[in-house]
């Protein structure tokens, strides 16, 4: 039997690892199961984006049952280990990405290029649009006012991994609205060459199912998780400089926190970015 999984080149659809299930343990044989690939997988037996071997050729290598393969495999789906596809079999995931987005004020692009990542960005949509009154609530505007509407699809490698959209207020926005964002970071652009001083900022985050456009943007099943970062941005002379809403690929992206153990802060404002219930993820969807 042939494997097209993705390895040093050699198949091991015929190895036997059924000493790795052991009929006297305590542990459950999908555990037992997820432990076995997660070891295979730590060692390198598969690339990233590789395919690991069928369902049938886990059932031979391990003599398990298929429904224990099935348990296994949904739980590794689950953890973002691996994807699966109908049709097409399991793919052991991309590493993810460490973010620190919540210990600086710092942006993707600035990130991934101090992480040695070089990062891309393909402008979906860039132009001048009323706030309406959500967007209007949140960023303490007239429901009529301008603002610049900036959608951006960044990526790491050919894959797409976070699908964002800034908005900013006139008259900064006047000077943004002919920029060319591509393959460059808001904030260096904003600090180096409209000449403006960057001071602090708000960010929020919280979890959502990609639904089906964000689905397709990104390269997912709309199954799939996103982690949406919201970012409030002011000058250093106080005035708002961007409201964003940054929708990160769950199976690509993790976010790392330093916490210490002091007071907080009582000289910045701690409101939350936005009111609770708020629906704005529906409405700035909408032109």
């Amino acid at each position: 039997m042939n494997t097209r999984s993705i390895n040093s080149g050699n198949s091991r659809s015929n190895t036997d690892f059924s000493d790795a299930i052991r009929k006297d343990s305590p542990l459950p044989y999908y555990a037992q199961l997820r432990a076995a690939l997660l070891k295979r997988i730590e060692a390198g037996e598969w690339q990233p984006l590789g395919r690991l071997p069928s369902e049938a050729e886990i059932c031979e290598q391990y003599q398990v049952s298929r429904t224990v393969v099935r348990q296994t495999l949904a739980q590794l789906e689950r953890e973002g280990t691996l994807t699966r596809e109908r049709g097409r079999g399991s793919f052991l995931s991309q590493k993810k990405i460490p973010r620190s987005l919540f210990q600086e004020l710092i942006g993707f692009y600035e990130e991934s290029v101090r992480l040695g990542i070089p990062p891309t960005t393909k402008v979906l949509e860039q132009k001048m649009v009323e706030a309406g009154r959500e967007l209007a609530s949140v960023m303490g505007l007239a429901e009529d006012a301008k603002v610049l509407k900036l959608v951006r699809l960044r990526g790491i490698q050919n894959v797409p991994v976070v699908y964002s959209t800034t908005y900013v207020p006139q008259p900064i926005a006047d000077a943004l609205v002919d920029y060319d964002f591509t393959d460059k970071s808001f904030y260096e652009s904003i600090e180096h060459d409209i000449g403006l001083a960057i001071g602090h900022g708000f960010r929020s985050i919280e979890v959502k199912d990609a639904d089906d456009e964000e689905a397709e943007i990104l390269e997912l099943r709309s199954e799939h998780a996103l982690m949406i970062v919201e970012t409030k941005t002011y000058l250093e002379d106080g005035r708002l400089l961007e409201f964003s809403i940054a929708k990160h690929r769950g199976d690509r992206s993790r976010f790392e926190v330093h916490l210490y153990r002091a007071h907080p802060p009582t000289s910045l404002d701690t409101q939350p970015i936005r009111k609770e219930n708020s629906n704005l993820f529906a409405e700035t969807s909408e032109e």
